[in-house]
């Protein structure tokens, strides 16, 4: 009796010195339902949870830049699940931001390495493109993942780069040019034929 309560009072007195201990979190809790983004790939490992939480919040950008290059955006995530996944396969879903609704983009089946995975890491390309033909400059984008329908995770992030460009030039008729409208049309004369 007198070990336990001995013992227990040391594990209490650890937890008070060291609170970061007795609260340890693992990185998919801190993140649950979140979708992490960087424009480069997110670490594998670290020596501790704490470690790799640090890593993945400093390395973490919600702004991309256009690979004008390529025509591109080149966006390396970590999705962490709100909840274990028991199947082998979730859905992704991208959507742009069009006024005040969302236009979904793309979608596409992602494979797991085994049922339970609670983390996805990998990338995707957003080609550049107008209206439902790829992803125009300047969006904001959103991914899911979803599983039976229900959100495990999202992120949302804005993707830069330059848009169409008009020269501001306006071509005018002659016409115009001088001012002259053209003569508006006038309405055919009412047929009283047969009226005497």
């Amino acid at each position: 009796m007198r070990l336990a309560l001995v013992t227990g009072l040391v594990v209490a007195a650890v937890a008070a010195a060291y609170p970061q201990v007795a609260r340890a979190a693992k990185p998919e809790q801190v993140f649950a339902g979140r979708v992490m983004m960087s424009s480069k790939s997110f670490p594998l490992q670290a020596k501790s949870p704490a470690a790799y939480i640090a890593a993945v919040k400093k390395q973490s950008v919600t702004v991309f830049a256009e690979d004008t290059e390529n025509k591109r955006w080149k966006i390396y995530y970590a999705a962490f699940f709100k909840q274990p996944v028991n199947d082998l396969e979730i859905a992704v879903e991208i959507y742009r931001q069009d006024g005040s609704a969302q236009v979904l983009v793309e979608s596409y089946q992602q494979y797991l390495a085994k049922r339970g995975e609670r983390v996805v890491i990998g990338s995707v390309n957003l080609q550049k493109g107008e209206n439902n033909d790829g992803y125009p400059p300047n969006s904001r984008i959103t991914i899911f993942f979803k599983w039976n329908g229900k959100t495990l995770a999202s992120g949302t992030a804005t993707i830069t780069g330059e848009g169409r460009s008009f020269s501001g030039k306006v071509v005018f008729t002659e016409e115009e040019a001088r001012g002259k409208k053209a003569p508006p049309s006038t309405p055919a004369a009412p047929n009283h034929e047969g009226a005497e």
